[in-house]
């Protein structure tokens, strides 16, 4: 069986908090930081789905967008479940939380 490898994209540079930042990387700090804590922008949810349509074409239904978890299941629901649901409505895809789990 052959798979491919698709390459690792991230839509923010993030810059630890203790070196000093630009006004937009704190900007991008800070979209990191509302996404640990489960919430997104609009400019996230903008990029996840570009990322995601860049991957899957136009066969979505044979994909599965899956999340890595967070340090346990209730937080992964509580960071990730209004997100899947958006991603799963916009792009015609399936979403599992459950994908990749903590043991």
């Amino acid at each position: 069986m052959c798979h491919t490898i698709y390459p690792i994209s991230n839509l923010f540079e993030y810059l630890p908090v203790r070196y000093n930042a630009s006004y937009s990387e704190q900007q991008d700090r800070k979209e990191v930081y509302r996404f640990k804590d489960g919430d997104y922008s609009r400019r996230v949810l903008n990029g996840l789905e570009s990322e995601i349509r860049s991957i899957v074409g136009y066969n979505p239904s044979s994909w599965v967008v899956a999340f890595i978890p967070a340090s346990t299941s209730s937080r992964t629901r509580c960071k990730y479940q209004t997100l899947a649901k958006e991603l799963a409505r916009d792009l015609n895809v399936e979403v599992s939380l459950d994908a990749i789990y903590n043991v």
